[in-house]
């Protein structure tokens, strides 16, 4: 059912012009030094802007093929191809840049150019995003589709409120996420400098050195046995499979999302709180090896493709945050074997080693590194929450549910 909205609709045309971008010519290639002339992907789209540190570069002579292919920080992008309707504006530091064929422009916008982006995230314009999605094989958002698209348009006046309300949403999402980005730096500062034992807590100092321990004498090294995608049920008992080590889960499981029938178990390895998960497979050298520390308190069993240790003796929070390490990593993938999959075998463990202190001081490491894990969790629940009263208030303001005036521009600060 399309949305309604008490507001009159328009359609997108009527307030722009909607152009496509281009490819580079066929055969030709990225520049490999940064020029005068970025190019922006699908990829490259973040957050309603652009991410600066993946941008491509051309040469030149290829922006001179493609120079009426542009966007400047007046438009608005829309992604056509692959992930269809992801929108944004670009930051200054990209004004003139050419565009993907892969994304079209808004250009030569007449209304507040943040209202139309605010009302391209709402269901006016998702409702046509699905249409397209259904409608072939390979969906591409046409540029009739965009243009066809009714959404609502309030008096100009109306449209700068919207948009300064939605703004101060905007405003704190950025700084929820600029605290995130803060925190993930933090920690992995605390963790290669506590984690290898190149800065000692105060109460440590001069107590002892580290011991250097290879994972196999960590303790019992078990292997998982076989687990399918297709074995998984909406309930039952809990299981973890090799591949959701890398899509689902962090270094610390303390929740399980997948089930398996109970009659199948006594098949199956079952993990034991603190055991410490390793996927022995993988699509490249550099994701092999990710730890997890097992710590839920249900019965869980594991799939093949997974190596499981069972510390003799050890802090395994301390031993997940270890061994996520730099340090450790790089061993990790200069032991793994494979070209188009990578491997690491029960064997190789013998050639990896961990830096371990007393296990009093593993104590004390682990509970900083929990602590700044339990701040960034916070801090990704802040973000959401606020994502998602900004996407339900945005929805509300564009359909007219919700008036704007004076005493909201008063609650707000505007």
């Amino acid at each position: 059912m399309k949305p309604q909205s008490k507001l009159p609709l328009v359609r997108i045309d009527t307030v722009c012009d909607v152009k496509g971008g281009k490819r580079l010519p066929k055969g030709e290639v990225f520049s490999i030094r940064k020029t005068d002339y970025p190019y922006i992907r699908v990829t490259d789209f973040n957050n309603n802007s652009v991410s600066l540190h993946s941008v491509p570069y051309i040469t030149r002579q290829q922006h001179q093929k493609i120079s009426r292919y542009t966007i400047t920080t007046e438009d608005i992008y829309v992604s056509v191809a692959g992930s269809l309707g992801i929108v944004g504006i670009i930051p200054n530091e990209l004004n003139g840049a050419n565009l993907t064929e892969n994304a079209n422009k808004l250009t030569n916008i007449t209304c507040n150019q943040k209202y139309l982006l605010y009302a391209l995230q709402t269901d006016f314009f998702r409702s046509a995003i699905e249409e397209a999605m259904t409608s072939a094989a390979q969906p591409k958002l046409a540029i009739y589709a965009i243009e066809s698209t009714k959404i609502p348009l309030p008096p100009l006046p109306t449209q700068n409120r919207i948009a300064a309300i939605l703004q101060t949403w905007d405003r704190a999402i950025q700084l929820a996420e600029q605290q995130l980005e803060d925190l993930q730096t933090r920690k992995r500062g605390l963790m290669q400098l506590l984690l290898t034992g190149k800065k000692r807590l105060p109460e440590f100092e001069g107590k002892g050195e580290w011991d250097l321990i290879s994972l196999s004498d960590l303790g019992q090294v078990l292997k998982g046995t076989g687990l399918t995608k297709e074995d998984m049920e909406e309930s039952g008992v809990s299981c973890i499979r090799y591949a959701q080590l890398y899509t689902t889960y962090s270094s610390h499981i303390t929740e399980v999302k997948s089930y398996v029938l109970e009659s199948k178990v006594d098949k199956l390895l079952q993990l034991q709180q603190g055991d410490i998960l390793l996927p022995s497979s993988g699509e490249d050298n550099i994701d092999i090896g990710k730890a997890s520390v097992y710590l839920a308190a249900e019965t869980c069993v594991v799939g093949g493709d997974m190596l499981v240790i069972r510390p003799a003796a050890a802090n395994s929070s301390f031993l997940a945050y270890a061994l996520a390490a730099n340090e450790v990593r790089s061993q990790f993938y200069a032991v793994a074997q494979g070209v188009s999959v990578a491997h690491i075998y029960r064997s190789n463990l013998s050639e990896i080693t961990v830096r371990l202190p007393k296990e009093t001081e593993q104590n004390a490491i682990a509970s900083i590194m929990e602590t700044c894990d339990e701040s960034l969790q916070s801090t990704k629940r802040t973000i959401a929450s606020l994502r998602l009263q900004k996407c339900g208030l945005m929805q509300r303001l564009i359909e007219g549910e919700v008036e704007v005036g004076k005493e909201m521009d008063e609650i707000l600060g505007l």
